[in-house]
């Protein structure tokens, strides 16, 4: 190791040498000018030669010869003047670049050579042939499995067209070197002429620029694979000829029930050709349609079948009784035919075999079979009767059926007993039967008549299926149609409702004349009742977005008393008019909340608001909160009428209700505390009821969990005032006449000039000759949507810059989404709330 630096010292420092002896030879012409030329190269020369060490030193060597040799003043070594110094630094700096560069280009090169050596030890190690070709097709390169396979050394093969190494049998399966694909195997014929069964692949060699230079070849000798697949063919004929001329009866059926292929046995037992068998769906030849299903059904769940009895109709219209053997053949999972053995007989029906036929599948029932005599005393018992009623065989065999009928309903068992001696089969009989630990079980029956060789009935075959589940899903049906009745009728009563004080404020509005308390009066019951119906529309809205997993939040750090003080004033109104004080303790320092504030306001709007339609006029609400570690634990309670046990459960369901139609009434839609619980999940937390019984009253409790660290400010807290627009050109247009003027009519008052246009088309020609400066824009309009609308105007200059907002009465995502696609600038959803309208009117941009 020492021997190699010195050796790279030395090469080095003749670099240097080599370089001032060439700046001496151009001196004469250079004198002083460009003292360092030459070194340069030097430099470069001894990094390259002998690495980073190699090139400071030819560059510390090489400044030293030349601030002797050619700087003024020459024969010294010194550096005098800034021109010197800066020349010194401009040099040494300049070499430390060309070292760098040097010093990174030498090990790409190394890493290259490495590279290089690895790719060649890895071609001679693996177990594929490799052999690298130039552009023209002329071999560059062969690995040794190559060169065994094809009989050429590399050498031999080097500069040789691929198709003069690389020889087929077969011409027609030459490589073409310009597709780069995959091909199929071929017959590689080596130098010696002995054969090889290869697979090959060829796929072409890019530059560094994307330029084809060359193409790869990778085969692989699979001769032994090759023979092993013709051992395996002939297997393969074997077997066919095997499942041909077997015995026994054979045929494949496909996922579809189609048979797929038969043997001359099968053909021969049922008495059809090939063509009249294969092909068809097995069910055309079960005399029993549902005995072909049963047995398909279990074969495509990959059950195996084993002596399964059926009957078989032959070409000329015999029946035969096989017993069935299946097996099913299945490929990763999926099921791909069943493998059917037929055993006939017909002709050897012996009375044990089909007994124990019998019994094996009453045994193997999941339904509760039982036989009886026709007095009704139980002679068999499976399984299932054992799994479903609880006895044992042991314990009912020999006793009578009605060990487990209820005693008001043995009237049925006589009457059941009566119609099985004159024959009659009885099919799915519902009715109610008691297991052994007391429970009623609704049951489904099926009984026929057992008969003896004479055809006499001596007895009934009962299968009893457990139908619990499915009475209490009707029941549950029932119970959801009952509510959705009730919902029907509560949601009309409650749309009813302010319909008769509206009415009734216009007529006020219509006699008031000039009285101004009257006018007053009038117009707070329109705003009150307006209010009612808008919220019964949203909470509508909600439903729908919680049934369709829809409902989001806008989530920000917020102080828990603002939020519980917004509540507190959507349900004042509610409160007041039933004289019901209620009383909040919260903790003294702020609880911080990362929540929706319009949503989390919602919850406990809904809380206050339950609390009051099940308390008493004069009652009272109380709402307490404490800080348990990471969670505030909120409690809404009255000392109103209270909740049953049996009731707690369901009150969080959609449209659930509490009390009877004599109790107080009720109000609302029944969604308010459904809503309540998914807006407290999608904030992290839970909400329970609790309520100690009638007349006691109820506790809602409420847990979300607290944050940390000071509430961020809050822009919209508080809503901002709206304000004083200037006097706006507008176009309103809706099909609803009404409407449209009402609109109108207010942002006259207001200081606007407006103009009305009731169809598409009208809007359209209106907006081009009036120019306004904001348009509201219904969607739904006759002759011309508003989205075409929208989209005739910003098709025109005059209609870029101008404002248009769709006012409808369609708020889905979907329906906003399509407005802003169309062009709008706003959408606003009917009933508009007027301030808002006014807000957006002033706005010097127009709102997303």
């Amino acid at each position: 190791m020492s021997a190699r630096r010195e050796l790279r010292a030395l090469l080095a420092f003749l670099f240097a040498a080599g370089a001032v002896i060439l700046r001496w030879l151009l001196d004469p012409w250079l004198g002083s000018s460009f003292p360092f030329v030459t070194l340069y190269g030097a430099v470069a020369g001894a990094v390259w030669v002998s690495g980073r060490t190699g090139g400071v030193l030819a560059a510390i060597a090489s400044y030293l010869a030349v601030n002797y040799f050619f700087i003024e003043p020459r024969g010294t070594f010194g550096i005098s003047g800034t021109g010197s110094i800066v020349g010194a630094v401009t040099y040494f700096f300049t070499c430390a670049i060309i070292i760098a560069l040097g010093e990174v280009t030498r090990r790409s090169e190394q890493h290259a050579h490495q590279r290089g050596e690895l790719l060649d030890a890895t071609l001679a190690s693996i177990g594929d042939g490799v052999i690298t070709t130039d552009v023209r097709g002329r071999i560059t390169s062969m690995n040794p499995v190559a060169e065994a396979l094809v009989g050429w050394t590399g050498t031999q093969a080097r500069g040789r067209l691929l198709d003069d190494v690389f020889e087929v049998a077969d011409g027609s399966a030459r490589i073409d070197i310009g597709d780069g694909a995959a091909f199929e195997p071929a017959l590689l014929v080596s130098r010696d002429r002995s054969e090889h069964s290869v697979d090959r692949t060829i796929a072409p060699i890019h530059d560094q620029t994307g330029r084809s230079v060359g193409s790869v070849v990778v085969f692989r000798d699979v001769s032994q694979r090759r023979r092993a697949q013709l051992a395996l063919e002939q297997r393969e004929r074997e077997l066919a000829d095997f499942f041909d001329n077997a015995g026994v009866a054979l045929h494949w059926i496909d996922v579809d029930g189609v048979v797929v292929r038969a043997n001359q046995a099968a053909l021969d037992l049922l008495g059809y050709a090939a063509g009249e068998f294969v092909g068809h769906h097995i069910a055309k030849f079960h005399v029993d349609r549902d005995v072909a299903d049963d047995a398909l059904a279990r074969m495509l769940r990959g059950d195996s079948l084993s002596r399964y009895p059926a009957r078989m109709r032959s070409k000329d219209g015999s029946i035969k009784t096989v017993l069935i053997d299946s097996s099913s053949l299945s490929d990763n999972g999926r099921f791909v035919h069943a493998r059917c053995l037929m055993f006939d007989v017909t002709e050897r029906k012996r009375e044990e075999e089909t007994r124990s036929l019998l019994a094996a599948i009453v045994a193997a029932s999941d339904d509760a079979i039982v036989s009886k005599t026709l007095d009704g005393i139980i002679l068999t018992w499976n399984d299932g009767a054992q799994r479903l009623f609880g006895y044992t065989p042991e314990e009912a065999v020999g006793q009578a059926i009605d060990l487990i009928i209820p005693p008001e309903l043995r009237f049925e068992e006589r009457q059941i007993l009566e119609r099985l001696r004159s024959g009659q089969r009885i099919d799915h009989f519902e009715t109610v039967r008691v297991a052994k630990d007391g429970r009623r079980l609704d049951i489904s029956l099926t009984i026929s008549p057992v008969r003896d060789d004479s055809g006499r009935v001596i007895g009934a075959s009962k299968v009893a299926r457990d139908i619990t589940e499915k009475k209490q899903v009707e029941a549950a049906l029932r119970d959801a149609d009952r509510r959705k009745d009730e919902f029907l009728a509560t949601l009309a009563h409650e749309l009813r409702n302010p319909l008769a004080p509206i009415r009734h404020a216009l007529e006020i509005l219509v006699r008031a004349g000039g009285d101004h308390r009257l006018f007053r009066q009038a117009t707070d019951i329109l705003t009150r009742q307006i209010t009612h119906m808008v919220r019964l529309v949203d909470d509508l809205l909600d439903v729908s977005r919680i049934t369709r997993d829809r409902l989001h939040l806008r989530k920000t750090r917020v102080e828990l008393s603002s939020v519980i003080e917004h509540a507190l004033e959507a349900s004042k109104p509610l409160l007041d008019r039933d004289r019901q004080t209620i009383v909040i303790s919260l903790p003294d320092r702020p609880i911080d909340l990362e929540a929706d504030p319009v949503r989390l306001a919602q919850v406990f709007s809904n809380l206050f608001n339950n609390a009051s339609q099940y308390t008493e006029p004069g009652g009272h609400i109380w709402l307490t909160g404490e800080q348990h570690g990471r969670e505030i634990v909120l409690i809404v309670k009255d000392n109103g009428i209270g909740m049953p046990a049996d009731q707690l459960d369901g009150i969080f369901e959609m449209f659930a209700q509490i009390g009877d139609d004599n109790e107080r009434p009720r109000r609302g839609l029944g969604v308010g505390l459904a809503l309540a619980r998914r807006l407290v999940q999608l904030h992290g937390g839970s909400v329970t009821a609790r309520s100690a019984g009638r007349g006691l009253g109820s506790e809602f409790e409420v847990r979300l969990p607290v944050s940390e660290g000071p509430v961020e400010p809050n822009e919209n807290r508080a809503p901002s005032p709206v304000q004083e627009p200037g006097m706006r050109r507008i176009l309103v247009v809706d099909d609803n006449r009404d409407s449209a003027d009402s609109i109108a009519t207010l942002l006259e008052l207001s200081g606007h000039r407006t103009f009305v246009a009731h169809d598409g088309l009208a809007a359209v020609e209106s907006a081009e000759r009036l120019r306004p400066d904001v348009v509201l824009l219904d969607v739904g309009l006759p002759k011309m949507t508003g989205l075409e609308v929208c989209r005739r105007i910003r098709s025109h200059e005059w209609g870029k810059t101008m404002v248009i907002v769709a006012l409808t009465g369609w708020g889905q995502e979907s329906d906003r989404r399509k407005t802003r696609e169309a062009g709008f600038d706003a959408h606003l959803v009917k009933p508009v709330d007027y301030s808002d309208l006014l807000q957006l009117i002033s706005a010097p941009q127009p709102l997303s």
